[in-house]
């Protein structure tokens, strides 16, 4: 009804478009995909399938608000846009969007060898974007990356990874700066602190209360 009755709104046709996805995860469920009934999985295709037409109705739509780009994300890791335009589409919301940090979370959870990377592949693309980004934004965008993904990094902590926890750590105590009183903040710094045995990193945010 919204998009309706305001057709050029861009809130209105991401906010559609995004419940779609919403829809379709609904009818799949979250469980593992060979658990998905037959039903389901046909629910899940063709709202995905909405979903993408919504957004594709409106070219310009990534360019009027960054949160389209998102939206597609969530859309390219149903497999519905495949990679290599996926990344064109992250390559352009950089550009007109340099400070939209969710795109980068998004890809980092995309390229997770659970969805549509292999191991190291959210490593790498978190360093490259750290880099890309620079100074202390970049550090915050890797600490960022890093805490989204943090679960489902296994050996993100090794001598082989190309990401590294004293640069991670650089990132989150800037976070602390800037965000005294963060407290999701300091439990994702003191669970990550655990998984890269950082004892005193650990015990690091138990002074900060002091």
């Amino acid at each position: 009804k919204w998009l309706k009755a305001e057709p050029k709104s861009a809130m209105a046709r991401i906010a559609l478009a995004d419940c779609y996805v919403d829809y379709a995860w609904l009818d799949r469920g979250g469980g593992w995909a060979n658990e998905v009934t037959d039903k389901g999985w046909r629910l899940y295709k063709d709202r995905i399938a909405k979903a993408k037409q919504v957004l594709d109705a409106s070219p310009q739509l990534c360019k009027q608000d960054p949160r389209a780009s998102y939206v597609y994300e969530r859309i390219a890791l149903a497999g519905e846009i495949d990679r290599e335009q996926y990344f064109k589409m992250v390559d352009a919301c950089h550009k007109d969007w340099p400070d939209y940090t969710p795109i980068d979370l998004a890809v980092g959870w995309y390229l997770l060898p659970r969805w549509h990377g292999e191991e190291y592949d959210t490593e790498k693309y978190i360093e490259k974007r750290a880099t890309e980004i620079g100074g202390v934004k970049g550090d915050l965008a890797r600490a960022r990356m890093a805490w989204k993904n943090s679960k489902h990094l296994n050996n993100a902590w090794t001598a082989e990874s190309p990401m590294k926890w004293v640069d991670v750590k650089r990132g989150f105590n800037e976070m602390f700066k800037q965000y005294p009183n963060d407290i999701d903040a300091r439990l994702a710094f003191m669970n990550i602190s655990r998984r890269a045995h950082d004892q005193k990193g650990f015990e690091q945010v138990f002074e900060m209360g002091k």
